[in-house]
C-alpha cells in the first residue's frame, strides 16, 4: 500500500512538475503509464514464481496422498501444502490487490491487449491454484498448461515494454 500511495505522489508531482515546466501532458502521461506497465509485468512475473511454488506443493501432496497413502484424504493432503506455503499465498493475495489496482489504471494504454492477456491467465491461473477443486489428474494435466500461458503472456507484455 505504501509503494502504491508512494507512486501516486510521486505520479502527481512528476506530472505537475513537468506540465509547468513546458512539458506536454500526454508524453508524461504515456511515461507514467509506461512505468505503471513495467510495474504490472514485473509484479505478475514475481507472483507468478510464487504462484508456482504453490501448485507445485500442492501437486506433491495430492500425489503422495494418491499413490503413497501419505493422508487419510485429499483435503488432508491440500491443507499441508497451504500450511507450509502460507506465507507465499499471503504474499499472492496481497500481490493480487495491486495487480488489479493496476489492472485498472492501465487497461486502455498502449499495450491494452498484452495486458489483458497477462491479467486473464493470471486470474485462471490464481484461481486454479488458491481455490483448488477438481480430481488430480485434472491438476495436473491443468497445472503446467495454466504455469505456461501466464509465462506467456507476461513474456508478450514485456517484449513490448
Amino acid at each position: 500500500m505504501k509503494k502504491i500511495l508512494s507512486f501516486a505522489l510521486v505520479s502527481v508531482f512528476v506530472l505537475t512538475a513537468a506540465v509547468g515546466c513546458g512539458q506536454d501532458e500526454s508524453k508524461v502521461l504515456m511515461l507514467i503509464s509506461s512505468e505503471q506497465e513495467t510495474e504490472f509485468c514485473n509484479l505478475a512475473e514475481e507472483t507468478q514464481e510464487m504462484l508456482d511454488i504453490v501448485a507445485d506443493s500442492i501437486f506433491l501432496e495430492w500425489y503422495d496422498y494418491v499413490y503413497e497413502d501419505k493422508y487419510e484424504d485429499v483435503d488432508s493432503a491440500i491443507i499441508a501444502a497451504t500450511d507450509a506455503n502460507e506465507e507465499n499465498i499471503y504474499k499472492i493475495l496481497e500481490n493480487t490487490e495491486k495487480l488489479n489496482a493496476l489492472y485498472k489504471d492501465i487497461r486502455d494504454g498502449d499495450l491494452k491487449e498484452e495486458v489483458k492477456a497477462v491479467m486473464q491467465a493470471y486470474n485462471e491461473y490464481y484461481s486454479f491454484v488458491i481455490e483448488v477443486s477438481g480430481s488430480f489428474n485434472d491438476f495436473s494435466a491443468n497445472k503446467e498448461n495454466l504455469k505456461k500461458a501466464l509465462s506467456t503472456a507476461i513474456k508478450n507484455l514485456s517484449i513490448e515494454l
